[in-house]
């Protein structure tokens, strides 16, 4: 029986620490209140651990439970488990506590590369060791499946596993390049709009609730570009081939380009979303607290 036992393996670690939680105890009742459990789960993950190991572990006499000579043959195993297992909690909760590892950041072409990137020198200068990963996704990906850690987003999503944090309401304006302006003149208002060359953004134009763009493009004659890529977007408008809808913020990147005074209202909410699981790990709460930080302090300029 022993030999057989040995060769099984004890498997499930959580049935592994219970089983040394009776063995040190003596008893199920007292391995209950050292575990924060029921006796009746005490008592039903051994009956697991003795079923697959194909043997009785416990022999219950007057004082308690007592290690049969099958339950003493694996004892020296299940404690090799528990220090592995306690190293390897002690690892990762030391990497959770770091400020240290990748963090990995998704979201549209644009805010990624046009608001936050010009921005992260201070935040390399503070958290040197803090590796970021930037991901371009228009389409949200699974924070749960780890395939980002913060997610920059344009609307509050719905799953409550996701944290959300409103950063404010990104403010949109009609932007153009002085070499047009000089060229094709500056339009005082929306009338004057109809004879220059307007530029379309296909991710402007989708997510458009309030219909404000889309009524500009779909009533325009003149459009000569219309791109998914807010790279390709921002050097069109700033080497002239039209007015293009830019975020506010644009200046910090282009300050060639002219804001021209003509109000579209388009605006859109932008938040930060992170994951329970981990959104308090040391790297992220970083980071986190620093984007926050950066909206705050563009409330008045060009978040709202």
């Amino acid at each position: 029986m022993q030999k057989r036992v040995r060769e099984l393996g004890l498997g499930d670690w959580d049935d592994v620490r219970v089983f040394l939680a009776v063995t040190r105890s003596g008893s199920f009742s007292r391995a209950a209140e050292m575990l924060g459990a029921t006796q009746s789960t005490v008592s039903r993950r051994i009956q697991s651990l003795e079923e697959r190991l194909g043997a009785k572990l416990f022999d219950r006499h007057a004082q308690g439970m007592r290690p049969t000579p099958a339950a003493r043959a694996v004892i020296r195993r299940a404690e090799l488990m528990e220090t592995q297992a306690q190293s390897i909690e002690r690892a990762l909760v030391g990497s959770d506590m770091e400020t240290q590892g990748s963090v990995r950041v998704t979201g549209t072409e644009g805010i990624l590369s046009c608001w936050l990137v010009p921005r992260l020198q201070p935040f390399r200068e503070d958290f040197p060791e803090i590796r970021i990963e930037l991901i371009i996704a228009d389409k949200p990906l699974n924070l749960g499946a780890r395939e980002a850690d913060i997610a920059l987003r344009f609307g509050e999503p719905a799953d409550p596993r996701l944290i959300s944090r409103e950063l404010g309401q990104v403010h949109f304006g009609l932007f153009a390049a002085r070499t047009y302006l000089e060229r094709c003149g500056q339009p005082e208002s929306f009338t004057d709009l109809r004879d220059h060359a307007i530029l379309n953004h296909s991710n402007y134009y989708d997510a458009d609730t309030d219909d404000v763009w889309r009524r500009l493009i779909d009533d325009h004659a003149q459009l000569p570009l219309h791109t998914n890529s807010s790279i390709s977007y921002l050097h069109a408008v700033r080497h002239g081939l039209g007015i293009g809808l830019l975020p506010l913020y644009i200046d910090g990147v282009a300050p060639e380009l002219v804001s021209l005074d003509l109000n579209i209202g388009y605006v859109r909410d932008l938040f930060m979303v992170t994951h329970r699981e981990t959104d308090k790990r040391a790297r992220i709460q970083a980071l986190t607290q620093y984007v926050k930080t950066l909206a705050e302090q563009g409330l008045h300029h060009w978040f709202l």
